[in-house]
């Protein structure tokens, strides 16, 4: 039976707004990698935007390119259909967001009747806990359609939340502590489907040797506080080993980064990079010894398995998505953040098994091919054909 299935988000990689130039590009990684395993599965997108009233929307660039999003029927952007949605919002607002939300598929429950018939919708996944579930759980409600829903980040997880999650066909979520903390509190099957890595970071090429006597740390992030490179870098200061760590991302905590550099005197040792495009990071990797980011909370991070399957031992906190599946000094490094000591002792660790970093990273990529597309991609479709 063929499964048409209807993608439903607040977040796409689209070249018309700038806001999301930079956002992942996961979900179209996902449709081209089930429809080449399966022909039976097709996939579309509700793209949700904010309302912005009329004459308001003409007043900032992005605002009309919101409206001009929502007036194509569908948005065809590198052949994936886009059927753009507006809602009222009000995301600092939780309850007026819940209240302004309803009163939007209200008023606009047409359209998105439209949206459906067009696209021949049988299934569809919701990508956060929040206005995707919501609108997920009206369709349901108003067309009998069943629906899948994605947990990310840290949404608000209210008792309506929960029964919605409980109406839908299984929640999916990235690592065994998600699982472990909704199995207990919803009714419904909890999937576990990490992230998956691109094969061209298993092309494993030697490292350069010709300075190999420099140890050389790397984090690739969005830079924000909880990825707390900050936290990094004061840490390294206490060490006098010939190393350094660069820095690649850009984020709002760019300009605290610069500043902590420079107040600790270590601009030899630690160089901030800025962006780097995702296609340059398989070459890239391969020259570091170890990828530091005891970054909390994370819900998986598929920054440690692009390093790790790169044969780059990776450093993360014990509460992240990753760590369950990670042996503390055999195939990673674990640091409890409780602990103020745990950090240094680790890296005083990682600095001192230099000539053990190879065999680390040669297990740590022997784990991330567990999370290859091949793997991933049937999950999902025995998820989307169930």
């Amino acid at each position: 039976m063929k499964q048409s299935i209807l993608v439903i988000t607040s977040f796409l990689r689209l070249p018309l707004i700038d806001k999301n130039l930079h956002e992942n590009d996961i979900f179209y990684k996902i449709e081209k990698n089930v429809m080449r395993r399966n022909d039976e599965i097709s996939f579309n997108y509700l793209f949700l935007i904010p309302m912005i009233p009329f004459p308001l929307n003409l007043l900032k660039k992005r605002w009309r390119d919101y409206r001009y999003l929502e007036r194509q029927f569908p948005f065809v952007n590198d052949g994936h259909n886009i059927y753009a949605f507006s809602l009222l919002i009000f995301p600092k607002v939780k309850w007026l967001n819940i209240l302004m939300c309803r009163f939007s598929l209200w008023i606009k429950g047409r359209r998105l009747s439209t949206i459906l018939k067009a696209t021949k919708t049988t299934k569809l996944h919701a990508q956060n806990l929040e206005g995707d579930l919501a609108v997920a759980s009206y369709v349901k409600k108003n067309h009998d359609i069943p629906y899948l829903v994605t947990k990310r980040g840290g949404e608000f997880l209210s008792e309506k939340t929960i029964s919605q999650i409980n109406n839908s066909e299984g929640l999916v979520v990235f690592n065994t502590n998600d699982k472990t903390k909704f199995s207990q509190i919803c009714e419904q099957t909890v999937h576990v489907i990490p992230h998956a890595i691109s094969p061209l970071f298993f092309n494993y090429e030697s490292k350069d040797e010709s300075d190999c006597d420099v140890l050389k740390f790397l984090v690739v992030a969005r830079l924000l506080p909880s990825k707390n490179v900050d936290m990094v870098i004061k840490e390294l200061a206490n060490f006098e080993g010939v190393f350094i760590f660069d820095i690649y991302g850009t984020g709002p905590m760019e300009s605290s980064i610069r500043s902590t550099i420079e107040d600790l005197e270590m601009n030899s040792k630690v160089f901030y990079k800025g962006r780097i495009e995702n296609e340059k990071l398989p070459i890239l990797l391969k020259d570091y010894d170890a990828f530091l980011m005891p970054s909390s909370p994370e819900t998986f991070g598929i920054a440690y398995l692009e390093a790790m399957a790169s044969r780059v031992p990776v450093l993360c906190s014990r509460d992240c998505g990753i760590a369950p599946f990670i042996t503390d000094g055999y195939n990673g490094f674990l640091v409890d953040l409780e602990n103020p000591q745990s950090l240094n002792k680790q890296l005083k660790l990682i600095i001192d098994s230099k000539d053990k970093l190879k065999l680390i990273g040669l297990r740590a990529q022997k784990l991330a091919e567990e999370f290859s597309w091949d793997k991933v991609s049937q999950m999902y479709i025995d998820l989307y054909k169930a």
